[in-house]
């Protein structure tokens, strides 16, 4: 017996498609930016021991997460700072 021509159907596998393409190119992109920030960090000179205190270079590090788009760390490191030097 042949399957019944269904609109629905054909949405619903077209949707599925669609969303496994999305899936795809969303990894690939993310691999992408992974790779960026592993060059962006190749490309800095190595610098000396800080002598600074661990709060201190940590607040140092704020600006670099959020460069890197790692927000949620920024602000982590934010508020670790600020409680500590309270």
């Amino acid at each position: 017996m042949q399957d019944k021509f269904d609109p629905y159907k054909m949405v619903v596998e077209g949707l599925q498609r669609l969303e496994a393409e999305v899936q795809r190119l969303e990894a690939e992109k993310a691999k992408e930016v992974q790779n960026l920030k592993f060059d962006a960090a190749k490309a800095l000179h190595q610098r000396p021991q800080s002598q600074a205190s661990t709060v201190d270079q940590l607040a140092e590090l704020i600006p670099w997460a959020n460069r890197l788009g790692l927000y949620d760390a920024a602000d982590f490191l934010q508020t670790l700072c600020k409680a500590s030097k309270e």
